[in-house]
């Protein structure tokens, strides 16, 4: 017949069992996660790169539209006082549509950078 002490190492066995059994699915639980965050580190680094990118392309931009508004107003200033005033309003358009038509330019070719 069995014994306490055959009882008890039933026990100690299936405990022992148990406890491997948790230990192994809390390592292999451990390992995904330890990837999933890797995997997340790994995509917040490139989303910085992107937005980096982004920054540096908005900044770059601010300063062609400055230097192409002083330009604008620069010709703009010279054909009126060239004796253009007859036509100002004609000489504005043209500027400003020359200038539009320069910065949708200017955009279409950072929108191809980026798809790069």
């Amino acid at each position: 017949e069995d014994s306490p002490e055959d009882d008890a190492e039933s026990n100690t066995d299936t405990e022992s069992a148990g406890c491997t059994t948790t230990e192994a699915e809390s390592e292999a639980r451990n390992e995904g996660l330890a990837s999933s965050l890797r995997a997340a580190h790994e995509e917040i680094a490139s989303l910085k790169k992107l937005m980096d990118g982004l920054q540096f392309n908005h900044d770059k931009l601010l300063r062609e539209n400055e230097v192409l508004k002083a330009f604008v107003g620069f010709t703009l200033e010279t054909q009126n006082g060239a004796g253009r005033g007859d036509c100002k309003a004609a000489q504005a358009v043209s500027a400003k549509d020359r200038w539009l038509q320069r910065r949708e330019e200017r955009r279409e070719r950072r929108r191809g950078q980026n798809d790069k």
